[in-house]
């Protein structure tokens, strides 16, 4: 089977690439260059803007792809506010052309949603609940999604929240930050009023490519076993990586004044997933130290190659 990853860089497409299974060839394609490990990864590259139509359309019709599965989008919740034609064209226009070819090649389309499709007062949420997003972040999503639907392409929508992982070179995030403002030592506080299932990048991975196996049909909710808030994340974070709790004090999030709307009391419920497919998401402390371990690994790696190098 030939699966096209888009957004092959970041950090789910990493691990998409990573636990590839071995009945798939994978086409990562990205608007960034990548590095070797990714390469090893991957099957074959391709340099595709997904908001180009006509790029897509050759790429889909020259391998004769049989999914897509698109990680490809505009995350940055706050800058969405303020860059919302960015926003639009990446997390929906692209969105849009993408299916709409898809569904003239035959190919079928896994589309990556979130928790920001909801307004995060009665959660965690199901598949059937009524979305009420608060910010553009979250409207773009939800149009994705019902584009992805009118188009006629064969399609799956997985909504996610609170992404989390380590792969070389990815962009930091929740976690990272954490770790940055522990190795600091100085205290720092933490949103506690935000509620989610912190989701471990490579239980997403695994699970997606067992909805493609399963060829799957509609909207499904993957997330963490563990409902916290972001604090209390922070201080499994530290606990994990064997620094102090007592860093890390609370702020809510009407004194962090973000840009974007959260949806407070949020996270989703996966036991659709759980029933029909067997699939398994680890809880917080889990996740971390898998984390932990593969940290450690890239580092001693890194110390072998210099080692070597010195050596010559």
């Amino acid at each position: 089977m030939i699966a096209m990853v888009t957004g092959c860089c970041g950090l789910l497409g990493r691990k998409l690439l990573q636990y590839r299974p071995s009945w798939v060839y994978a086409v990562g394609v990205d608007v960034q260059e990548p590095d070797a490990p990714l390469l090893a990864s991957a099957c074959e590259y391709q340099h595709l803007d997904v908001t180009h139509a006509d790029a897509i359309r050759e790429a889909l019709e020259k391998r004769s792809v049989d999914w897509v599965v698109n990680t490809a989008a505009f995350t940055n919740v706050d800058a969405c506010e303020t860059r919302r034609e960015d926003c639009w064209q990446i997390n929906v226009l692209a969105v849009k052309a993408l299916a709409e070819v898809a569904r003239t090649t035959g190919t079928r389309v896994l589309q990556v949603s979130s928790d920001y499709v909801f307004d995060g007062t009665a959660g965690p949420y199901a598949e059937d609940d009524e979305p009420a997003p608060l910010g553009f972040y979250g409207r773009s999503k939800l149009a994705s999604e019902v584009v992805l639907r009118e188009t006629g392409a064969e399609y799956v929508i997985v909504r996610t929240n609170v992404l989390y992982g380590h792969a070389p070179g990815v962009r930091p995030n929740f976690v990272h930050w954490v770790l940055q403002q522990l190795e600091r030592g100085v205290p720092f506080r933490v949103v506690s009023d935000q509620v989610g299932n912190p989701t471990l990048a490579d239980d997403l991975a695994q699970a997606i490519w067992t909805l493609v196996a399963s060829e799957a049909r509609g909207t499904y909710h993957l997330g963490g076993s563990d409902l916290l808030d972001r604090r209390t994340f922070a201080l499994a974070v530290a606990e994990v990586f064997g620094f102090p709790q007592d860093l890390i004090g609370e702020i809510s999030t009407a004194e962090l004044r973000q840009a974007a709307p959260r949806p407070l009391r949020s996270g989703l419920l996966w036991e659709k997933a759980r029933q029909r497919f067997g699939i398994r998401m680890r809880g917080v402390r889990e996740g971390l130290q898998l984390m932990r371990a593969q940290m450690l690994e890239e580092s001693m790696q890194s110390g072998r190659q210099e080692a070597r190098r010195e050596a010559k």
